[in-house]
């Protein structure tokens, strides 16, 4: 028998929130788009790998028009306002093909200061393939490449709890976790940051034969300063290989201690 006494973090917000992503649902923009690989449309925005696309519903394009995008096959409503982002995360004609997109903070995050993120993702089915390993990461510096074709590692800071494919075609599915800063970090990019051989891919959820690819559009992305007073969760005896407990809700970035 193993004893365990386990401290969590309760979030709990600052009485006045402010979300440090600016632009964070793609609303501004400088030129409406009218084709695809625009998201230096959007205000704020990099293209921090290839060319990911901007969709606005200002758009007379049948490729990033909303809510049809791409000659009107697919159709995705917005999470919020009237546009989102979209990236080619996996493409079986291309190894390791990725598109990432980053964005730089309002401020640099401060040191041992904790942050609530919240981005959300829909799987586009044209694709027609699904994923794991959809993740946001935190940096003093903005990494790019000038191709789809190398996939930057990263680490993955903040990710859908447990990592699990993502293949929801009609809502938005949230991801959200908790990050400690170090009191370096000014950007934040959101990707796959995998290659290949390390991301779970579904071939088979839409039923449509090869060629492959993956492609997920992103909107209402946010980061705000949280407090974090600690909780001690109830005394808890455990059978070593029989019993197993859940900690806390899932959201990823938590940090645990444990203690025998």
């Amino acid at each position: 028998m193993r004893f365990l006494l386990i401290i969590l973090i309760l979030v709990c917000r600052l009485s006045i929130s402010q979300n440090l992503v600016p632009n964070p649902s793609f609303e501004t923009f400088t030129i409406c788009p009218n084709n695809t690989g625009q998201l230096n449309y959007a205000l704020n925005w990099i293209a921090s790998i290839s060319s990911p696309d901007y969709f606005n519903s200002c758009s007379g394009s049948i490729d990033v028009s909303v809510p049809k995008i791409f000659f009107n096959t697919n159709y995705q409503i917005p999470k919020t306002g009237n546009a989102y982002a979209g990236i080619g995360t996996y493409s079986s004609q291309s190894n390791n093909f990725r598109e990432n997109l980053s964005v730089q903070l309002i401020s640099n995050l401060l040191n041992n200061y904790y942050y609530s993120v919240r981005y959300y993702v829909a799987n586009m089915q044209c694709g027609p393939s699904a994923h794991n390993n959809i993740a946001l990461n935190f940096s003093s510096a903005l990494t790019t490449t000038v191709s789809a074709g190398n996939t930057v590692n990263l680490p993955m800071h903040i990710y859908k709890f447990g990592n699990p494919i993502i293949a929801d075609t009609l809502n938005w599915v949230e991801i959200m976790g908790i990050y400690k800063a170090n009191g370096t970090e000014q950007y934040i990019t959101i990707g796959n940051f995998k290659d290949d051989a390390s991301t779970n891919i579904d071939f088979t959820r839409f039923g449509i034969s090869p060629p492959f690819s993956a492609y997920y559009m992103i909107d209402d992305v946010s980061l705000e300063p949280i407090c974090t007073p600690f909780w001690s969760y109830r005394d808890t005896t455990l059978s070593i290989g029989q019993d197993s407990v859940l900690i806390g809700p899932a959201i990823t970035g938590l940090n645990i201690n444990w203690y025998d």
